[in-house]
């Protein structure tokens, strides 16, 4: 099972994370936007869970814009992926390269336009049949009712990692 190895990738997320347990208590959904984001964001998990893309896709603006932190050449799936094409390339790579094992996900915590969701996953590398175990963060942004972009932090360490033989 390989982990982090307290780069900046690992850094950054416990950074991440320290606000987003900072925040956490002071959240209260009071309606409106975030409250309507934060509904949009869990739909959208609904759908991929079942498998139902075109559910994803009316959930997704026209730019929508996807950024996975991290060197590609490391970490296959890292970069930044621009509208629906991006997205069908980023998950067939993600596909190709990945299997997710187990992902929990936390209370999202939504303010604003933006949505935060920390997650723990467990993922089985394809290529090398490496278990990787590693906390994430998903930082969705939402204008219109619409998700407009998703900065997605996770261990890129750790999946490199996972990635050698």
């Amino acid at each position: 099972m390989s982990r982090g190895t307290g780069n900046t990738s690992n850094t950054v997320i416990w950074a991440v994370m320290i606000v987003t347990a900072l925040v956490l208590p002071m959240t209260v959904f009071a309606g409106g936007e975030a409250e309507q984001n934060a509904n949009t964001v869990q739909k959208c998990f609904d759908c991929f869970s079942k498998g139902d893309i075109e559910g994803v896709l009316e959930l997704m603006a026209e730019d929508y814009v996807q950024v996975m932190p991290g060197d590609p050449n490391s970490v296959p799936w890292a970069g930044t992926w621009v509208g629906r094409e991006g997205f069908f390339k980023f998950g067939k790579i993600l596909s190709e390269n990945r299997e997710a094992v187990k992902v929990v996900r936390e209370k999202s915590i939504a303010q604003g336009d933006k949505v935060v969701v920390p997650q723990h996953e467990t993922m089985r590398i394809l290529s090398t049949g490496r278990i990787v175990e590693l906390d994430a963060v998903a930082v969705f942004t939402l204008k219109d009712g619409k998700i407009t972009r998703l900065v997605f932090y996770e261990d890129t360490a750790g999946i490199a990692e996972g990635f050698r033989k």
